[in-house]
């Protein structure tokens, strides 16, 4: 009606015409206006229809796209429609809507899109809102939305500065804090270790320490059980505050730590704070560990449950290092630790053995040699497997300290090398998880064993069980045999090597397990770089062409095997003489009607490229891999192109001739 006025004025008085083009200019954008008006309200009905009015799968897409309906509806719309959409359906909404809702509002996570129109550092409204919607998903049922929720309120609060994000937490933090339902508090001690790091005063950090007191003191134990989960990183938060930080530290939370480690009547509150003990005590100096946290560690040393006992087994090095002090921590640690060595459970045992090697600087090379080596050898010998792997796992760590301290030590290199042999007669165990990693730290126990005062150690009495190794029945045990071959050619040098362990090798080369076979390819250059140049060209490469056989006679598995030793070999480095002896083996088994040996082919040829003859290759190769670009199998075609593309090759469209670049 407007526009058709406009254009009647224009009409009866041209002289006004540049007056109406403004009026026609304005009525443009007014209506255009309305339009978006229209589209962002269209937006939202069409929203709150899906999640009022229909089943749960289409609530579910509906609040998948929530950044995208509010990006459509504005900022304007969001506020005054959206939000309080939200806040209505909270209550009573589906779990995994809910958690939708959550994701939506994450500024950084799904919301990022809304970042623009909602996060503006004027939109202290708009901040409101969103805390005031995920306050409320905070005190939800369903762990995972809670979670969800608590992670985008801590990136909403990224957006503020620190005295403005203060400012809107600490209310939300009070209110879930004074929640009825256990559910907000927990969500609330989420939240207390990452709101302290943005704390900007020593008022708001004292209030945020009383709230953390009030959780350690909660008469809910899954609220307990939360603020334990956060208690180190608060520790360390709080720790960290100048001026004030070590008097909270000192004061209320160390002693809130021991009342919850030694007093809570969760036994879960009391392993989650033992967990955490060593983050907290690396926070004190040595004088206030032993004044205050010695207690702690010895009851837990003692405690009746073995759990307790298994936690805090394994982080007596950490508290060694707080002491700082080999002597003090031999007098007052060490007894303790003994003690969880030969513990009557097997899983203390066994967290003690794990925990072993960090206390050898902890309590000095001596102190550990006389007090722990004796007590590991026990361990060796252990009725429990469990035990005997826990030592597996750590052996090679601590023979490695033991060497080293036992290179400037006066004595104690007696019962060392009788840990070594104890050690080697793991070997034996009836236990194949023990027998193979006794196997993948054999390089620490050969070269111990190869400058033994005993001389001829390593030779005379240990051989015979390696070799016995190479037949495991367990086919992980054969994979950490072959993995070590390298270090054993070491420590034994070639003519050893050869005589005791490269008939086993060449068995295992044929082993009934792809993973065993696997491990001798892999082994085989560092195998070679380990002994004598000739050793590959005349020991190695006849037995390789031995096992391929004639090329009669040849079948797909002789070939793959060859093919992946001729692929680890070249890939190595330029080596033409190993190129010469290898291509034709290589060439004919282009000629292989195997998809898997034609590829396995090509990858080789890959690998020789910079070392083959350019005008052998034209003649030979190239004729060969031109033809199976045109293969059926499409693992053949792309190892074919890639092959041409090495030579620089190219193939003439529609046909399989090859012509050089």
């Amino acid at each position: 009606f407007f526009l058709g006025i406009v254009e009647l004025r224009v009409s009866v008085t041209p002289g006004r015409a540049h007056f109406c083009t403004a009026q026609v200019s304005f009525c443009k954008v007014r209506l255009g206006t309305l339009k978006m008006a229209e589209g962002q309200q269209q937006a939202f009905v069409v929203f709150r229809r899906a999640i009022l009015e229909e089943g749960i799968e289409e609530q579910v897409a509906a609040i998948n796209k929530l950044p995208t309906v509010i990006l459509a509806a504005g900022r304007d719309v969001t506020l005054e429609s959206i939000f309080p959409l939200l806040r209505e359906y909270i209550p009573n909404g589906d779990d995994e809507v809910l958690l939708g809702v959550a994701k939506g509002l994450d500024l950084k996570g799904d919301g990022a899109p809304c970042a623009d129109i909602l996060g503006t550092t004027d939109s202290q409204n708009c901040w409101a809102e969103i805390l005031e919607i995920l306050e409320k998903l905070c005190a939800v049922e369903e762990t995972v939305v809670r979670d969800q929720a608590v992670d985008s309120i801590l990136h909403t609060l990224d957006f503020l500065s620190p005295s403005a994000s203060i400012a809107s937490i600490l209310p939300v933090l009070d209110r879930l804090s004074q929640n009825e339902w256990f559910t907000a508090r927990v969500s609330a001690c989420r939240l207390l270790p990452s709101v302290l790091k943005k704390s900007d005063s020593n008022e708001a950090s004292l209030s945020l320490l009383q709230l953390f007191i009030r959780f350690c003191d909660d008469e809910t134990p899954m609220v307990r059980r939360a603020i334990a989960r956060v208690f180190a990183e608060f520790a360390e938060v709080a720790a960290a505050i100048a001026d004030t930080g070590k008097e909270m530290l000192v004061t209320d939370i160390v002693p809130k730590f021991k009342h919850l480690g030694m007093h809570d009547d969760a036994a879960s509150v009391q392993h989650i704070i033992a967990e955490s003990a060593k983050r907290v005590a690396a926070l004190l100096s040595a004088d206030e560990f032993t004044s205050l946290f010695l207690d702690y560690v010895r009851w837990c040393s003692e405690s009746p449950s073995w759990r307790l006992r298994s936690i805090i087994a394994g982080q007596f090095g950490a508290f060694c290092k707080v002491l700082d002090d080999p002597a003090a921590s031999a007098g007052v640690l060490l007894p303790l630790f003994l003690g969880l060595l030969v513990d009557p459970e097997r899983d203390v045992r066994a967290d003690a053995c794990r925990g072993a090697v960090e206390l050898h600087a902890g309590v000095g090379h001596n102190a550990f040699v006389e007090g722990v080596v004796p007590k590991l050898g026990r361990c060796i010998k252990d009725d429990s497997h469990v035990v005997r792997n826990a030592y597996a796992e750590s052996c090679s760590d601590i023979i490695v300290a033991l060497d080293e301290g036992d290179r400037s030590a006066s004595s104690g290199g007696e019962g060392i090398n009788t840990l070594v042999v104890d050690t080697f007669l793991l070997l034996q165990d009836d236990n194949p998880e023990v027998r193979a990693k006794i196997m993948s730290a054999i390089q620490r126990l050969t070269d111990r064993s190869s400058t033994s005062p005993e001389g001829g150690l390593l030779e005379e009495r240990f051989l015979p069980l390696l070799q016995g190794v190479a037949g495991d029945n367990d086919w992980r045990v054969r994979a950490a045999f072959t993995s070590q071959l390298p270090s054993l050619a070491k420590a034994l040098g070639q003519a050893l090597f050869q005589q005791h362990f490269f008939p086993a090798f060449r068995n295992l080369i044929d082993d009934e397990v792809a993973a065993v076979r696997a491990s001798t390819v892999e082994a085989i250059v560092e195998l070679a770089d380990q002994l004598d140049e000739s050793w590959l060209h005349k020991v190695f490469l006849p037995s390789l062409f031995e096992k391929l056989g004639a090329t009669e006679s040849r079948n797909a598995d002789q070939y793959v095997v060859f093919l992946n030793f001729a692929k680890a070999l070249c890939s190595s480095g330029e080596d033409e003489k190993l190129v010469l002896e290898l291509l034709p083996a290589v060439k004919e088994a282009l000629d292989y009607p195997v998809p898997n040996v034609q590829f396995c082919a090509c990858d080789v040829l890959v690998t020789m490229v910079e070392t083959v003859d350019p005008e052998d290759a034209i003649t030979t190769i190239r004729p060969k891999v031109a033809a199976l670009v045109d293969s059926s199998d499409p693992d053949v075609v792309s190892s074919a192109k890639q092959v041409m593309a090495a030579f620089k090759w190219s193939v003439s469209a529609g046909s399989a001739e090859a012509k050089q670049d």
